[in-house]
């Protein structure tokens, strides 16, 4: 499954992410919530580890003091070349 977690762009987010997964991606960008602009990012994580992902979001949550942090998952298929 590819999980996507929408967060606020923050330092700490390797540090967070490298806890509980080998590889990901981080895009960053900018975003807005609630019509105010911020820094955003995406990680993209290819797992079918369900739990780590929430509980990594969990944490980007609690340590970032959001409100809330978007999960999405999209059931993909996948080749390695």
């Amino acid at each position: 499954c590819l999980y996507r977690i929408y967060t606020e762009d923050r330092r700490n987010l390797p540090y967070l992410a490298n806890s509980y997964f080998d590889g990901y991606t981080l895009i960053q960008g900018q975003g807005y919530w609630k019509g105010k602009p911020e820094q955003s990012a995406i990680i993209e994580i290819m797992t079918d580890n369900k739990w780590d992902v929430l509980t990594l979001a969990e944490d980007i949550k609690r340590e970032n003091n959001q409100e809330a942090v978007l999960i999405t998952k999209q059931e993909i298929e996948t080749v390695l070349v």
